[in-house]
């Protein structure tokens, strides 16, 4: 297996690491778990921005752009309209 492989692998595991602990943090109900669930996703986060720079400084990986104050700006407004909109709203049921 390639350096490279080897670095894009741990990149995408890392990833979906952020995601389920974000997932886990999310529905614990215990504030003390639910902190140190966090921190191992603060962590994870960590390492996810220590693995892309590495993986980039070598070419094997390019970011998204950054995002300009305008853009940002305008989703932040639209971020805030949506959940102007839908507060105090009770959530849809969801059928399977």
């Amino acid at each position: 297996m390639q350096d490279r492989d080897m670095m894009m692998d741990a990149l995408e595991m890392v990833k979906h690491e952020i995601v389920d602990l974000t997932k886990a943090a999310e529905e614990c109900s215990n504030p003390q778990l639910r902190q140190a669930i966090i921190e191992f996703r603060n962590g994870a986060e960590q390492t996810q921005v220590q693995l892309s720079k590495m993986a980039t400084e070598k070419g094997w990986y390019i970011s998204s752009p950054q995002a300009d104050q305008n853009q940002m700006q305008q989703l932040k407004q639209q971020l805030s309209n949506a959940a102007a909109q839908t507060q105090g709203q009770p959530m849809q049921q969801i059928r399977v």
